[in-house]
């Protein structure tokens, strides 16, 4: 597809190694518009949210009720994946809701391959 998309797969694990958490996310870009989106499944929610890549990474929305968002800002350095989530409703100071700290492994064949192990 040219580097139109990417697939990402996040997961998370229990101490037991059974699966907490589990997101799937495709990032296109739209040559005609110029424009990134963010499509995004988890939790058995989904929907395409805009995305804004960032010199250090990037930031996407997603509705959280009236007047609200959750805004996620992402670095990626030095194969290190960390984001944050924050809960933005007007006239209120935003409040963080989660954070992230990822490490990247390694290449996979995912998604022929399975999913990658706890370690």
């Amino acid at each position: 597809m040219g580097g139109t998309i990417r697939v990402v797969e996040g997961r998370g694990y229990e101490a037991d190694g059974s699966v907490g958490f589990n997101a799937m996310g495709v990032i296109s870009f739209d040559p005609g518009t110029q424009r990134y989106n963010f499509t995004s499944w988890t939790l058995g929610y989904g929907g395409v949210f805009p995305f804004q890549v960032t010199d250090t990474g990037f930031v996407w929305e997603t509705p959280a009720g009236p007047g609200a968002v959750i805004r996620y800002t992402a670095t990626i350095r030095d194969g290190v994946w960390h984001e944050y989530g924050e809960r933005i409703v007007e006239g209120q100071p935003p409040r963080r809701v989660v954070e992230l700290n990822l490490r990247r492994m390694g290449d996979s064949n995912w998604p022929e391959g399975g999913a990658v192990p706890m370690r």
